[in-house]
């Protein structure tokens, strides 16, 4: 059995995230004692680890990074989102994020020999302007040649790692900001719901990426961006979504978030948590049970 404590848009440096930090890590630790001795446990970080691409916002988030490795013995697995590489996390014109491009050597593997798993890590920031972001055909060509040489690939779960959502939050799932629903109807509300907010935010490449993630047999994408949690089927393939880990904004349904993923011989059983009031204890607000 392994287990993977999914964390994503920890955003360091933006306002309010020092206060909430150390109930990040009372939250981690209480549910590290309920995990029995002897299970491996790692983290995954799912993006906008940092508000924006500052030396004082990476060292808040490298150390938080230390502090990860050091209650699992094992280096997180990050990914990069577009607050990482973008000043408030916005790009204005394409081709502008040059660094992404070549920061972290996009895309790699990383194999779990003793769970049968491999985790796929993409860069979703190589273009796209705004917030949305673009795999692109390099990547997913990279990606085709590493599994390639992965002997008995057929024997591992894979499981594809990003930023960016490949689809819509689901509607039951997705609240509509609060000055949208003082000053509009709910018909217009959605409308700009679905024509600004989520056009200025999409993965541009989506429906390419997830062809290739069915022609690759993976099966299953973690991601965040959108900081709401979520657990729903895109083409067939489970996604499992983690909101902001630090309760960026808090408000409305905005909550600390955070998923525990249980790898064990047959299934993946994913747990979405979440602390809307801060010190009230974190609930489970979705689970699910996957065949491998």
């Amino acid at each position: 059995m392994r287990i993977y404590i999914h964390l994503s848009d920890t955003h360091f440096g933006s306002k309010g995230v020092e206060a909430i930090l150390p109930r990040l890590k009372e939250l981690i630790e209480e549910r590290l004692k309920t995990i029995d001795k002897g299970t491996k446990v790692g983290f995954i970080v799912t993006g906008d680890g940092v508000d924006g691409p500052s030396p004082e916002n990476g060292e808040q988030f490298l150390a938080f990074s230390d502090y990860l490795s050091q209650k699992s013995g094992r280096e997180p697995l990050v990914v990069l989102g577009n607050h990482d590489v973008n000043a408030r996390g916005l790009a204005f014109r394409d081709g502008k994020q040059e660094l992404a491009n070549y920061v972290g050597g996009y895309p790699r593997l990383k194999r779990v020999d003793d769970a049968k798993v491999i985790f796929i890590l993409f860069n979703s920031n190589t273009d796209g302007i705004f917030a949305q972001g673009k795999i692109g055909k390099r990547q997913m060509d990279a990606a085709a040649a590493l599994l390639s040489k992965v002997e008995n690939v057929s024997d591992y779960t894979l499981v594809a790692v990003l930023h960016h959502h490949v689809a819509p939050v689901p509607e039951s799932v997705a609240p509509l900001p609060a000055w949208w629903k003082r000053l509009a109807p709910w018909w217009l509300s959605k409308f700009l719901l679905n024509t600004f907010a989520e056009r200025s935010m999409r993965l541009t490449d989506a429906a390419a990426f997830v062809r290739f993630l069915k022609a690759q047999q993976v099966h299953f994408i973690l991601h965040g961006h959108k900081h709401i949690p979520f657990i729903t089927e895109h083409e067939g393939i489970p996604v499992i979504a983690c909101g902001s880990s630090t309760m960026r904004e808090v408000k409305g349904r905005e909550c600390i978030s955070y998923n525990v993923l249980t790898f064990d011989e047959r299934t993946l059983r994913c747990d979405q948590y979440a602390e809307y009031t801060l010190g009230a204890g974190a609930v489970v607000i979705a689970s699910q049970i996957f065949n491998r």
